[in-house]
């Protein structure tokens, strides 16, 4: 019902029209790193050791983050939809789906100039998963855009990032069964 290549065709258009260049000159994966132990110190929550490779991290720009959402909001939709459409006419179908991929498209786009950094767990329900390192992407150039807005160091503002997003990692990493928890929700 949805098209989630028009999604990404909506959304990239509307997120490309602001986004400034990664300035890549700031170390996330050595902000990462320094941070761990003073938040697992502070918090009391111990990370177990990961598989080989660890953590991934992204610095990646406004495409790249809509690309991966995608597949995670049509894994929440797609079954949703399908239960809402049944039983609907060929004309309700049609309208529906090009409205909700409309909707949908505006929605990363918007998302997508906003978003400073994010933790993803992967899938909340695979087998297997359950403490596993999640990925990490930060959008230096949403970064980068957003401590000029506040007249913040660039640097302060990155490094509050990686200390928000850590602490979502020990939180999904630290109690492997609260990402199981909300997946049953």
């Amino acid at each position: 019902m949805i098209s989630w290549g028009a999604v990404r065709t909506i959304a990239v258009t509307l997120a490309s029209r602001t986004e400034r260049v990664l300035s890549g000159d700031f170390d996330y994966a050595g902000a990462v790193a320094t941070t761990i132990d003073p938040l697992s110190g502070f918090t009391g929550i111990g990370l177990p050791q990961g598989p080989p490779g660890g953590r991934q991290l992204r610095v990646a720009d406004r495409a790249e983050w809509i690309d991966f959402n995608i597949e995670g909001f049509g894994a929440l939709m797609e079954p949703v939809v399908r239960r809402a459409a049944a039983g609907a006419g060929n004309f309700t179908w049609a309208v529906g789906g090009a409205t909700l991929t409309a909707q949908v498209g505006l929605l990363l786009g918007f998302l997508s100039s906003r978003v400073l950094g994010q933790y993803d767990t992967g899938p909340l329900l695979s087998p297997g998963r359950d403490g596993a390192p999640g990925k990490v992407f930060f959008l230096d150039g949403n970064i980068v855009s957003a401590a000029g807005r506040l007249s913040v160091p660039v640097d302060g503002l990155r490094l509050w990032i990686v200390l928000h997003e850590m602490t979502h990692a020990l939180q999904f990493e630290g109690y492997p069964w609260l990402r199981r928890h909300l997946g049953e929700l």
